[in-house]
């Protein structure tokens, strides 16, 4: 009798297994891109590009942009253990965005305080009441966020 309700209890655990495993599989692997659905009024472009840039570091795991013509403001999430080398990580995107866009002021934090109001800033790009100056002084305010926490 007790072998029975080992057997039962193993095959309960088999089943819950395999059901997360095919859950997690299942998750969308591209994270920051714009969905195909959403009309963007505003030329995003370059922050759709420097979102690819930065999801091919390892240690980046969430990634959210938008800029103006001359602004990219990018906020992302690290991997839980990269947090202890959260300086080099932020060091190495800053690098790469400078690299890849050289006419453009680059603010790139990983605080989840810059990625959440970046994150609310992208989602209002599909609303038409939102204007170009209201995107431009909204990036401005949250870069000074960023600096003041620096």
């Amino acid at each position: 009798m007790k072998h029975i309700k080992w057997m039962f209890f193993l095959w309960i655990v088999v089943i819950i297994t395999g059901c997360n495993y095919q859950n997690l599989e299942q998750q969308p692997s591209n994270y920051g891109t714009y969905s195909n659905d959403r009309t963007i009024l505003h030329n995003q472009q370059d922050a759709i590009k420097a979102e690819n840039e930065v999801l091919k570091f390892d240690e980046v795991t969430n990634v959210v942009a938008v800029n103006t013509e001359d602004k990219i403001l990018l906020g992302f999430k690290v991997k839980q253990f990269e947090k202890f080398r959260l300086e080099k990580v932020e060091k190495k995107v800053k690098d790469k965005l400078k690299e890849t866009f050289p006419n453009h002021e680059i603010t790139a934090e990983s605080d989840l305080k810059v990625f959440i109001e970046t994150e609310r800033m992208k989602n209002k790009l599909t609303d038409e009441s939102y204007k170009k100056d209201k995107l431009e002084k909204d990036m401005d305010k949250i870069i000074k966020l960023s600096r003041e926490q620096t």
